[in-house]
Order: C-alpha cells, then structure tokens, then sequence
C-alpha cells in the first residue's frame, strides 16, 4: 500500500469496547512470514557480571485494535517502515527466518531526530 491510498472501514461496537492504536512488533507487514525478528548492532563489551541498560532503533508497525468481551482483534496494520529484509537465523536445514534490522546503539533513548533522519546501518549505505 502506497502512502496515497487511503482505506475507511466502519465499526459497529458495543458501548463497552476500546479501540485502541499501538505499537506493534514489525513482523505482520508486508505479510506475516515469521514472528521472529533480529536486530543486528555493534557488539558491546561489558565487565564481568556487569549491567549496562542500552536503546536500539527497529521500526513499528500500527495495529488498530478492538478489545471487547475479553477478547481483542485487529481491524489493520499499516507501516512506515522501508523496505523489508529478512535472514536465516541457524543452521539451513533448521534455523528460523528473521525478519532482519541493523542499528546503532545508543546510551540513552534517541532523540526524534535520531528516528527521523537515522543513518545508514553498518555495511549498508543509503
């Protein structure tokens, strides 16, 4: 789907359901392949029995959700993200495809500069 067309559905709810929009793992879009996602940056070297809190960029989908009835369902998922990559985590013959995403790391939450004009990840220049 192309950022021009624009899709409307109608839903009939009952007084008590929510709707909500979230944040979604990247994993449904284009199509649901696989759950797993791999996020790929530069290796971290921390002391013995150290702890070291780190933030990574990833894209998001946006799930609309309707929670009702103590069940929830979701109406549609659309995405800002680039075109998609994915990679064989494991062996050939038993691994898992990933859908794959390569970031720098960060000591503290990026900035909206930093998710709106992200550079190139390593070994893959735009």
């Amino acid at each position: 789907m192309t950022g021009e067309e624009a899709v409307q559905k109608t839903l009939l709810t009952t007084a008590s359901a929510v709707v909500a929009v979230n944040p979604i793992e990247p994993v449904n879009l284009p199509k649901k392949v696989t759950h797993y996602l791999e996020i790929e940056f530069t290796p971290v070297l921390i002391e013995p029995e150290g702890i070291k809190i780190i933030y990574l960029l990833f894209p998001i989908e946006i799930g609309v959700i309707v929670f009702g009835n103590k069940k929830m369902e979701a109406v549609d998922i659309f995405s800002f993200c680039p075109p998609q990559k994915y990679s064989l985590y494991g062996p050939s013959g038993g691994g898992v495809i990933t859908k794959y995403y390569a970031t720098d790391i960060y000591s503290a939450p990026p900035g909206i500069q930093s998710l709106l004009h992200r550079r190139a990840p390593p070994g893959n220049p735009e």
